[in-house]
């Protein structure tokens, strides 16, 4: 649990292994009764939860090994994408926001080049920032592996 200076709370659970039951391995458990259970799947015992304190709105989250994505493209005609449009990826290292506004620099030299009459330059956006977004993606999967139950760096 995550108390946020507004008086939120935000509460997350990493799951290795999806609920069998989950048609959607991206849906957070959204209730405390839903938490209660991904925290059951996870230390394989009963866990009470009660509502957290504070004003809220607060925040259930249930993380996924498998939440990384990189778009097919990251340009259609005149609507580019950056940041968190563009890629997600596990939060694990906390590359999200670097990379994001990594995204934005190269882009915004780009648009202002296009604006003042090199609209070439965006044609460069993509390649240039895809390897990084995928560099990104590489990395956080192989840091979420290794947390794993049985990874090699921790045991069985």
């Amino acid at each position: 649990m995550l108390p946020r200076s507004s008086g939120a709370v935000l509460v997350s659970a990493m799951e290795w292994d999806e609920p069998e039951d989950s048609a959607d391995s991206e849906a957070p458990p959204v209730s405390i009764s839903g938490m209660a259970a991904a925290f059951e799947r996870v230390v394989g015992a009963a866990v009470s939860m009660t509502a957290p304190p504070g004003p809220g709105p607060h925040q259930f989250r249930r993380w996924s090994g498998r939440n990384t994505r990189i778009a097919q493209t990251y340009r259609r005609g005149r609507v580019l994408l950056a940041g968190d449009a563009a890629h997600v990826h596990n939060a694990v290292g906390a590359p999200g926001l670097n990379v994001g506004l990594q995204d934005a620099a190269c882009l915004a030299w780009r648009l202002a080049g296009a604006v003042h009459g090199a609209p070439a330059l965006l044609d460069d956006y993509e390649p240039e920032r895809r390897p990084a977004a995928e560099r990104v993606a590489t990395h956080t999967h192989a840091q979420t592996l290794s947390l794993a139950p049985g990874s090699p760096l921790f045991g069985p």
